[in-house]
């Protein structure tokens, strides 16, 4: 089982950093391991829905799992402008995150956006709640 993932790792990493997606940058942290692939798509796919993310804006989304645990997915544009064209290069980073960490991490695309996966214990936040 550990090949396989040493290899499906490279193999999202390699494919992650191809010229034709942009280079980025994989840092790997040491917190809870946790799977949360299964809500890269839903959050970065919601990434411009109230559209365009401006540069310096934070687009955050925290995800139930189970158990009392979670996953915060977080976007930071970088960039010098507003876009609305940063989920594919979402979907890219965080799935070289998800698999190529043990844990969390996060992805830097260069003077774009900065990319943060983070499974974590405890329920999301109600918004606006205590």
């Amino acid at each position: 089982m550990i090949l396989t993932r040493n290899f499906l790792s490279l193999a999202v990493l390699a494919i992650g950093a191809t010229p034709c997606m942009g280079q980025f940058q994989l840092q790997c942290f040491g917190g809870r391991a946790l799977d949360c692939s299964q809500f890269i798509t839903p959050f970065c796919n919601g990434l411009t829905a109230d559209g365009p993310v401006a540069s310096g804006d934070i687009v955050s989304r925290c995800f139930n799992v189970f158990n009392g645990l979670r996953c915060d997915l977080t976007a930071l544009n970088t960039g010098a402008n507003a876009t609305t064209s940063a989920a594919a290069n979402c979907s890219t980073a965080m799935k070289a995150v998800s698999g190529g960490c043990p844990s969390d991490g996060s992805a830097t695309f260069s003077n774009s956006f900065y990319f943060q996966l983070d499974p974590n214990t405890g329920r999301c936040a109600i918004p606006g709640g205590n």
